[in-house]
């Protein structure tokens, strides 16, 4: 299969001294856009700050939440963690201006309709001689958040202990894929199968039960919405936890085949079932060929956007990153957007854009540290190009 490589990165009509202030911006962020946007149909828009490997999402289709380091906004040399705290930022891609979303942030960031919710404060105390666990989450729509406070007791097995005295079952409520601490009570049905919580309206898949194991075999797997029990014929076993996603512009979930390792067996077959099901359980199976993607060694994920998917690769080898980058299948044809090192992507509502963070330096024996992460998006339904970090002259493409 041929592979196009539309990067911006790779032009040959730039004079020697645009190529260093080019090696410049790349290190130090002085500059907002990058420098050969005319050799690509699909301009690479970057935000001109550090981003965190952890998760990023698109509040709507202008504005980016992402996890950022206070004090250290552009991207150094310096792998030194002491002076720098994580901190979410709020991107808006149009106006590209980038702004602190909350100072304090202990993990677990999650954006899902609208509504946000992460982790902000952590705090251990005493009461009645038992070790204790304060939690404070931030959670509500993304403009109006507000505080949530979760008390535990610090030890698992002391928790474990409460629950069961309570009459808590652990299996009683399912995690809904996806949806920020939204949870569905387990029917009394489906108490020995594989349940998969969707959002409030589609209902929950069955995918066989528990006594068959977990294997590569297809289950037999059913939609239940309401009292529809519709089966979905799905080819092998699919990816739950880091492939199932909801897709707002199609009303629809979208995941793939689940395999390990993914790369090896994508390979030798040449193809990566994917699967699109509405709230019907209306199932569209596709094929997603193989490439250079696909014996990546490291991470590696796949997502559904409009035209077409999304693939992002971020690998190590010794010669260098290898396959890693930003690929984009469209119309039958692999154009490979960005060479760096993609470690995050997250697909916008309505299925155009892209946020991604990407490591430009290439060294064989050093793994790229998180301070040269650097967060960047593109739209896959325009064409134009990128002046004063925003993209103009734009021509709509599929919207």
């Amino acid at each position: 299969m041929r592979v196009h490589f539309i990067s911006q990165w790779n032009s040959h009509v730039h004079s020697a001294a645009i190529c260093v202030l080019a090696i410049a911006c790349a290190l130090f962020a002085g500059c907002s856009e990058h420098t050969e946007a005319d050799a690509s149909p699909y301009p690479i828009q970057m935000a001109g700050i550090v981003a965190a490997r952890g998760p990023l999402y698109w509040v709507d289709d202008r504005r980016v939440i992402f996890v950022g380091y206070k004090g250290r906004e552009k991207p150094s040399l310096s792998a030194d963690r002491e002076t720098i705290s994580a901190t979410l930022y709020l991107w808006d891609t149009e106006s590209n201006e980038v702004n602190v979303y909350a100072d304090e942030y202990k993990g677990g960031l999650c954006v899902f309709e609208g509504e946000v919710r992460y982790l902000a404060r952590m705090e251990r105390f005493e009461e009645n001689g038992e070790s204790m666990l304060r939690r404070t989450f931030i959670a509500g729509p993304v403009d109006a958040p507000a505080p949530e406070e979760i008390v535990t007791y610090f030890f698992h097995e002391r928790q474990r202990i409460a629950d069961e005295e309570a009459g808590y079952r652990p299996r009683s409520k399912v995690p809904r894929i996806g949806q920020c601490g939204a949870f569905m009570v387990r029917p009394e049905s489906a108490q020995d199968e594989y349940v998969v919580a969707l959002k409030e309206g589609f209902g929950y898949l069955v995918l066989g039960s528990v006594a068959t194991g977990f294997d590569d075999k297809a289950p037999e797997s059913y939609l239940v919405n309401g009292d529809a029990r519709t089966p979905i014929s799905f080819l092998g076993r699919i990816s739950i936890s880091g492939g199932m996603r909801y897709l707002p512009w199609a009303n629809a979930y979208f995941t793939h085949a689940r395999s390990y390792p993914l790369g090896e067996k994508w390979e030798a077959s040449g193809c990566l079932e994917a699967y699109q099901f509405d709230m019907r359980g209306l199932l569209e199976t596709t094929c997603i060929p193989s490439g250079p993607y696909s014996l990546n060694g490291g991470k590696l994920e796949v997502e559904k956007v409009k035209a077409g998917y999304i693939i992002s690769s971020a690998q190590l080898t010794h010669e260098g990153m290898g396959s890693s980058g930003l690929y984009y299948i469209v119309r039958g044809e692999v154009l490979q957007i960005d060479n760096g090192y993609v470690y995050e992507i997250n697909v916008s509502p309505s299925g155009c854009q892209v946020a991604f963070t990407t490591v430009k330096r290439r060294n064989a024996y050093t793994v790229p540290i998180r301070m040269d992460s650097q967060l960047a998006m593109i739209d896959l339904c325009i064409q134009g190009r990128i002046r004063n970090g925003r993209i103009e002259n734009a021509e709509g493409v599929g919207r």
